[in-house]
Formats: C-alpha cells, structure tokens, sequence
C-alpha cells in the first residue's frame, strides 16, 4: 500500500529491509545490494532493543551514512507495530482521506471562500459559482449547444441575451448596481466580466459589518436579476425595477441578523447603515491583560516552548529556554522541522523540551507554552496526536510519569524568549542547543528578570 507506512513498536517483526518503516523501503534507498547487513530476511527487531537501543552494522553506517542517520532518529513505541495510513494526521483510514488521495487536485480559486459564508443562501453561493465558471443557461448559452430559439432580454427587450448584457450591461440591471454604489459609497465599474466586477469589489475595505453587507448586496444583484428574468420567462409579465431594489435591501438586512461583525467608529459606516436601514455594532472596548512571567519555586526548572510554522503547513520550528527559580537560563534549544502544521510544531517543542530535561537530569520540572492544545493533551495525559508524533508522544508521556511535572498556559506576550527563539528556528540548519541564552533574545529575558509585565488587549 502506497500511502501506508509501519511505525515501529518493541521487539518490531516489520521486514528491516523491504517494509515501509522509513519513509520509503530501504531496499530502494540502496544502490548496492550485493552485500546486504543485515541480511535480506532480517526485522526491525534484529537491529534494535531496548536496552542498547540501534544497533547498525558498521559496514552499514560506512557505506550509508545519512540512511543510518536516518534509522537512528526513529522513536521506537512500547506499543507492538503498527500501520498508518499516512494521508491522515491521525493514521486512521477514512473515506475523505482516501478520496483525497485517490482524486487529483483541482486548481484553486481566489473567490472560493468569498461567496460562501453562513449569512448568505446556499442557492445564491451556488448561482455565483455557476456564473463565475459560465455555466448560466442564457438564450445565447443554449443556442450555443443546439437550443434554436429566439432571444431578446427580459428586462430592456431591446438586446439578446447573453451573460454580460444580462449581468451588466442591460440599463435596468445598470441601475441595480448604481444604486447599490450609490448607498455603499464606492462606484463600480462595468465594463469588464462578471469576475471582474467581483474582484475589484473585494478590493474594498470597509468594517467586517460593512464587508457582510457588501458582499451580500454585490450576490443578491446577480441573483435578484436571475430570479427575475425567469419569473418573466416562465411566468409571464415584466420585472418592476422598485420590486428588485425592495428585494436586495430585503437580502441585505436579513444577512446582517445572521453575521456578528462589527462597524467602524465613522461618520461615513453610520450614515451607509441608516440608508441601509441597519443597526451599527460598535466595536467592544478592548480588555487589558497584564502578562507577567513567574519563576519557578526552587529546586525547579521552568521550560518556557514555542513553535512557529510559516504556512498551513509550511516551514517550521520549534524552540524552548529552560530557567531557574531566580530567573537565569540554564539553556535553550531551536529545532527546524521542515514542513509541518504550526500545532505540530507546538508539540514538537514540548516533547524536546521533555526530552532535554530528562537528558541532562533535570526530573523537576514545569512546563508553559502558549499553545491551549499542548497544555490540555499534557493535563489530561492523551494519545490523540498526529502520527508521525506518536512514538514520541509515547515516550513522553512515559518520561513525565517518572518526572515532578507541571503544565501551565502563558499567552504569547508572557512567552517572548521562547517566540523569539521558535521564529528563527525554521531558517536554521541543524538543532542547536545554547547554554547560554543567545544576543537577540537578552531583551526578552532582562523584561522577565526585572519582572515587568506585558500586556495583551484581547
């Protein structure tokens, strides 16, 4: 199985050589394979235990020395193998993940996630992607696919009907858009496609209220002239112009029900709202937090983590910066990861951290981070991490059993050593461990020795 990978678990019976346990076979990372140690039929478990932990072969690690490097980093799990399935982050098969792999990706547009939202129809997000991709049924589109019959516009009678008359060329539906300009404030212009209209529209900057209703009033137009033209198509008589701007201003207040947005303290949002006929919602004032960085008690050590990911996914890394009870860095790390999600890249940094103070013996320990997820899967001790986490996921949640261990949130504006650290962690080689803390974080660690406070607006 081509997306499915084995993670390795004590006393491994997964093929050392012709099982996917890598990433990628190791028979086919191997140019030469005339002498192969161990041999072909050998297991993970043969190279690997417990006690003494990897145990490659010299001639291996000779010849292939980044392959050796490679198996060496691998976390071997107390849990017996098991197969993942690797187009999930939780290596469990479903019908969404396998479709995904098994579909090709479609090309994304820029508009997608602008004409869907909860406070407009469905059947109306629907027409826009229809008349965005120019799957209208107008007169012109179906005689273009061997509909013979005449064609003349429903509302000015004085043209064919074609998408971009109908849409926006067509003085009736001109008058729909200047009164919408007119009320909003800002001239559109009509003498490109519908898409074009669209795109410069977006381009607007108004309050996330005003932006609501703007996006609606743009959709309700191009549906209120859809819904018209085939009320006069299949039910006879002629569109009033009073009726559509009655039935877009009817659109417009019934999504403003439906959206929390908030208006911009203006003389210009509020007169737009009163023509509007809506109630403005003022921004709520700010709530000040002051953030303030605590030693830990004596004996302890404090471990301060963060990840940083410069994309959903993209480049990452994580970083952390262990001190004393009375403020002093004991050390600090900055790890890249490569290409990952930003809450890996938050779990990343609390499972070195645990890893480091085990490694150096430093048994009491309290963690912070910043990241609600890492604090609440420690709290409650859970497995549910992505799987290529898990088998050091495992490892510890068994290290911090055997550990004086705490966990506590920190907002970001508390947790600038670790921040500061974790944004240049991407952009470095290899994992650095300082034992003293490096220039550009000094600032950040001198505000948090004199214990003075930050502040979050929120």
């Amino acid at each position: 199985m081509i997306e499915s990978r084995w993670l390795v678990g004590r006393h491994s019976k997964v093929r050392f050589w012709t099982d996917n346990w890598l990433g990628d076979p190791l028979i086919n990372l191997i140019e030469d394979r005339s002498l192969l140690q161990p041999p072909l039929d050998s297991v993970v478990g043969d190279v690997y235990s417990d006690a003494t932990g990897w145990d490659i072969p010299a001639s291996f690690k000779a010849s292939h020395p980044v392959v050796a490097s490679e198996i060496e980093k691998v976390v071997v799990s107390t849990d017996p193998d098991s197969l993942v399935w690797t187009c999930s982050l939780d290596g469990v098969v479903s019908c969404k993940s396998a479709y995904d792999s098994l579909s090709e990706v479609g090309s994304s547009v820029f508009w997608g996630k602008q004409i869907w939202a909860s406070f407009i129809p469905p059947s109306r997000s629907v027409l826009i992607w229809r008349l965005f991709h120019g799957k209208i049924p107008t007169d012109i589109a179906l005689r273009a696919r061997g509909f013979i019959s005449p064609s003349r516009c429903r509302f000015c009678c004085a043209a064919e009907e074609d998408l971009r008359h109908l849409f926006l060329d067509c003085f009736f539906v001109r008058g729909l858009w200047d009164a919408v300009s007119f009320t909003f404030g800002h001239k559109l212009k009509l003498d490109g496609t519908c898409l074009d209209l669209w795109q410069e529209a977006m381009r607007v900057v108004f309050s996330t209220q005003m932006q609501a209703l703007w996006r609606v009033s743009i959709i309700t137009v191009f549906w209120v002239v859809w819904f018209l033209r085939n009320q006069a198509t299949f039910e006879g008589g002629k569109p009033v112009f009073a009726d559509a701007l009655s039935m877009i201003w009817r659109s417009v207040r019934e999504a403003d029900s439906l959206q929390s947005g908030t208006m911009k303290n203006s003389v210009a949002e509020l007169q737009t709202l009163h023509r509007l006929h809506v109630s403005g919602r003022p921004p709520k004032a700010p709530r000040i937090l002051e953030v303030n960085w605590h030693p830990p008690p004596p004996g302890c050590l404090k471990v301060n983590t963060d990840g940083a990911a410069f994309g959903s996914p993209g480049l990452a890394g994580c970083a952390g910066v262990f001190r004393t009870c009375r403020g002093f860095v004991r050390g600090c790390f900055a790890i890249p990861l490569g290409v990952c999600f930003a809450f890996e890249a938050e779990l990343a940094a609390a499972v070195h951290a645990i890893d480091y103070a085990w490694t150096f013996g430093w048994h009491r320990l309290w963690l912070e981070s910043d990241s609600t997820f890492v604090v609440n899967i420690l709290r409650s001790r859970s497995r549910k991490v992505p799987w290529r986490w898990r088998p050091a996921w495992d490892r510890c949640l068994r290290l911090i059993s055997q550990m004086d261990f705490a966990v506590t949130h920190i907002y970001r504006e508390g947790n600038q050593v670790a921040d500061s650290l974790a944004s240049r962690s991407p952009s470095i080689v290899s994992p650095t461990w300082w034992w003293t803390a490096p220039s550009f974080c000094n600032s950040f660690i001198f505000n948090d020795f004199c214990c003075r406070p930050s502040f979050r607006f929120c």
